[in-house]
């Protein structure tokens, strides 16, 4: 895009949730919307290792009804709201702990719940609003020693589809809510912590995870976090039509 084209159009304000490190895919999401000219606020849970230069940065627990409400009061001029944050915590069934399953439906599923519906009580405007989930292909997929992060990605993709489908028949073209169901995208801190759980559980070597995550993978490889971050970018530019979908971007995966 040339500068002409940035300065042709209104500057969007867009929220990433989670915005990690350098390597995560909310950070290279942001790294997108600059390039662009939007208005960035980058989200998280806790200041970022290196300060966030790629606009305004939050503090904000987004599992946490409270801070939810309380950062929605400065963010009802938001045009498009990613959320990125998410967990995944490897364990067999009967070793699960309580706790790790419970961490991981509010970072992965009611997070979107409260979001969403914290953003719908305090719009203020009619201007177009796009919600983009980012969910996992582990909520079409059963995987062994995953029974939290499925079942989380899962509930977050049919909540993308009955909220979508709502304010649709309800506000018409107003909403636009969607959800990209990721495969693996290498080299992320969840990718990093997923081969960790790999080797610890299973006795493999961090080769042999790697080696174990691809092999499903038509494509050989995972996605990198550029690639994630142009097609949240395409689905905001075009992706319109796209809401009450859930689009899969696995490389296949889900054929093997």
């Amino acid at each position: 895009m040339s500068m002409n084209q940035v300065c042709e159009r209104r500057r969007r304000a867009v929220i990433i949730i989670g915005i990690g490190e350098e390597n995560s895919i909310g950070y290279r999401i942001a790294q997108r919307f600059k390039q662009a000219g939007d208005l960035v606020i980058g989200v998280d849970i806790k200041e970022p290792k290196k300060p966030f230069d790629l606009g305004n940065f939050v503090i904000c627990d987004v599992t946490d009804e409270e801070s939810v409400q309380e950062a929605f009061r400065h963010w009802n001029h938001a045009d498009v709201i990613v959320n990125c944050a998410g967990i995944n915590r490897m364990g067999a069934l009967r070793e699960y702990s309580l706790k790790d399953w419970n961490d991981t439906i509010r970072v992965n599923l009611t997070s979107n719940f409260l979001l969403l519906r914290e953003w719908v009580r305090t719009h203020s405007n009619g201007a177009q609003k796009t919600y983009i989930a980012i969910t996992s292909d582990t909520g079409f997929i059963p995987k062994s020693n995953s029974c939290a992060y499925a079942a989380s990605k899962a509930g977050a993709n049919m909540f993308v589809q009955a909220t979508a489908r709502e304010l649709n028949k309800r506000h018409g073209q107003e909403w636009v809510v969607t959800a990209l169901a990721l495969g693996r995208v290498e080299g992320t801190p969840m990718d990093q912590r997923t081969i960790s759980d790999m080797v610890a559980q299973m006795g493999v070597t961090p080769e042999e995870a790697d080696t174990m995550l691809n092999k499903n993978v038509p494509f050989g490889r995972g996605a990198r976090p550029w690639e994630v971050a142009q097609w949240v970018y395409f689905l905001v530019e075009h992706g319109q039509f796209a809401s009450g979908n859930v689009l899969r971007i696995d490389g296949g995966q889900l054929q093997g």
